[in-house]
Parts: C-alpha cells; structure tokens; sequence
C-alpha cells in the first residue's frame, strides 16, 4: 500500500452526498466529479452494496476473511447487473477487476484501522484511485454517493461524516418517481412495493433533515 507518511486516506473528511429520491442527485454528483479536491466514486452506494451483498450471497461480510471480501467486492463491481449502469460502474474488465481485487486485499491486510466497514470504506476508494490513475494526496475529501438517505446515522456514527442532502419538492420527486418506476416495468405499471420504497426514501430524509437541521456547520441542503 503505497501511502506516504504523512499521508492516509483514512484521514480524509467524508461528506456524504444523499437525497430523498429522485431529486437531482446525479446532476449534482456531476458538479463534484471533476474538483481536483475531491474524491468522488462513481454511485455504487457504499452501505447498500454491503445489504445487497449480504442479502444477495447470503453471507455476512464481517465474518468473512479479507480475501473474500476483496473477491466479493471486486466480482460484485465487474458482474452484478446492478454496477452496470454508467453512474455505477468503474470495472471495465477482468484485468481490472483483478488489480482492484489486489489492491483492496493489499490495503485490507496492511491497514491498522479497527472498523471493518470503515477499513472496506476506505480500501474501495484507494483501490478505485489507484486503478483510474488519481493522485489521492491532493485530495481534501472524499464525497460518498449513497443516494438514499436511509445510512445518514451510519456515516455519522463510523465516519464522523458531514452531509449534503439534495431536498426537491416532494410532489415533484414522488412524480418523478413514478414515471421513472412505470418506465422501467415492462407492463408500465407502478407497483405498491415500489410506491412503498420511494415514500420511505423521502421520509427517512426528511427525518433526518428535521433532526439536524440546526447544526449548520455539519449538514447543508441543496434545494
């Protein structure tokens, strides 16, 4: 793990970027992406990937050895369906599922941080940098796409995270919701589950944001 010194990724301030769905997230992200301070993956949604995976091998990821969970994450990236859209992906290959697969093991077994989801954290990001050529000592922050806002107390409780939340609307994020729900089935119908999800998307942030709303220098909305 070639860090410097003085320099460690795990030191980094977190700013995690959420939204109450369908709110212009990803208008936003692309705002972040080219700012030579800031180091902003690619939307695959740190927590989530972590359910989707337990969920979807049936396993759980801090029990597993860090070989594992370097392979799990590296294969998750490159096959899972799900990290094929453009605002996910950043595997394009075998040869680049294998080097990242590498530097996340390597950066899991030499790192001295204790959390596990903050050590995988943080491995990620170093892994990606490292793949795409980004030099990590200029960066000040790293920018955690997470998209929903349903892991704010996580990224508060493990990162000390600051938090920029993208506020729209309601009735035009829950129509946009909709359309873009109905678009994606085949039959171009909304289903209760879907309808579901989105209203719990919306009111886990707006819960949030009710929480904290006074604490200016930790919490900013974009609206």
């Amino acid at each position: 793990m070639q860090q410097s010194k003085k320099f460690k990724i795990e030191d980094l301030q977190i700013v995690m970027l959420g939204s109450c769905g369908h709110s212009g997230i990803d208008w936003t992200h692309s705002l972040i992406d080219n700012h030579e301070q800031v180091l902003i993956m690619p939307a695959f949604s740190f927590f989530r990937t972590i359910d989707r995976i337990n969920k979807g091998n049936k396993i759980n990821i801090e029990k597993e050895k860090y070989i594992e969970i370097a392979k799990i994450f590296s294969n998750t990236f490159l096959y899972d369906k799900a990290y094929q859209f453009k605002r996910r992906k950043f595997l394009e290959n075998e040869e680049q599922r294998i080097e990242f697969e590498n530097l996340l093991l390597n950066f899991l077994e030499k790192s001295k941080e204790r959390n596990l989801k903050k050590k995988i954290f943080f491995g990620i990001h170093y892994a990606f940098a490292k793949i795409h050529n980004i030099n990590i000592e200029k960066k000040k922050i790293i920018v955690a796409h997470e998209h929903v806002s349903w892991h704010c107390e996580e990224y508060k409780k493990i990162f000390d995270s600051k938090f920029l939340i993208i506020f729209r609307d309601p009735r035009a994020a829950l129509a946009g919701g909709i359309l873009r729900m109905r678009n994606s089935n085949a039959d171009k119908t909304l289903n209760s589950f879907q309808l579901d999800t989105m209203l719990l998307d919306m009111f886990s942030a707006f819960n949030f944001i009710k929480k904290n709303k006074n604490d200016k220098k930790n919490y900013s909305l974009i609206n």
